[in-house]
């Protein structure tokens, strides 16, 4: 168990790692203790486990990027896109976008643009 939680994330057979703090592990741990009746004991691993927690770590992941996407609608959360290939861009481009990332390594002139 202390593998499971101290990796930060939960990881499933086919689907993508979530990140999954120790107090989802203890939620996990939770719903099992209230389902031990329905159970069969002892279990062979820890994979029951692992479902319950990874199904929690992806309801909290997309709680998460519900309320990231939000901010962004609101204008609470600014959006800065970076140029996937920024050694293509022309030097004025690479001008502008260090000025408007607040960078002065030497900001664009009207002279250059």
């Amino acid at each position: 168990m202390v593998e499971l939680v101290a990796k930060g994330y939960v990881a499933q057979q086919g689907k993508i790692d979530r990140p999954c703090p120790p107090s989802l592990w203890a939620m996990g741990m939770e719903r099992m203790m209230e389902q031990a009746a329905t159970l069969t004991l002892p279990m062979k691993n820890h994979n029951y486990l692992r479902t319950i927690v990874y199904q929690l770590a992806d309801q909290a992941d997309a709680r998460q990027e519900q309320a990231h996407r939000q901010a962004e609608v609101d204008g609470t959360q600014r959006v800065i896109r970076q140029a996937a290939n920024p050694e293509g861009m022309s030097e004025i481009m690479r001008k502008v976008l260090a000025q408007e990332q607040g960078g002065d390594h030497g900001a664009a002139q009207k002279d250059d643009i």
